[in-house]
């Protein structure tokens, strides 16, 4: 992923129960947990999700990603790491 690009994480195997909540909880580990945004899990146990890399990103960096969701309290959480790539170089002409 280059830096303004558009990234999506399709996530698998997560609850959809009474107890469970409807959603997941998305945040930027190496930003101290800040939070992302949401993404609703589906009757299928599967959520989608998307953010933009900050344009500032330096490529090489490692974006770390936490997934959390809540059942009768407790957190279950996955984490997603993507490394963001070099700026595309020019066609020789």
């Amino acid at each position: 992923m280059r830096p303004g690009d558009r990234y999506a994480i399709n996530g698998q195997g997560w609850y959809f129960a009474a107890e469970c909540a409807p959603h997941v909880d998305v945040a930027q580990r190496e930003a101290h947990g800040v939070p992302l945004g949401v993404a609703a899990v589906g009757d299928d146990g599967r959520f989608h999700f998307s953010h933009r890399v900050p344009l500032g990103t330096p490529h090489g960096t490692r974006i770390v990603l936490d997934v959390t969701q809540y059942c009768e309290g407790t957190g279950t959480t996955r984490t997603v790491r993507i490394k963001s790539a070099p700026p595309a170089r020019a066609a020789c002409a």
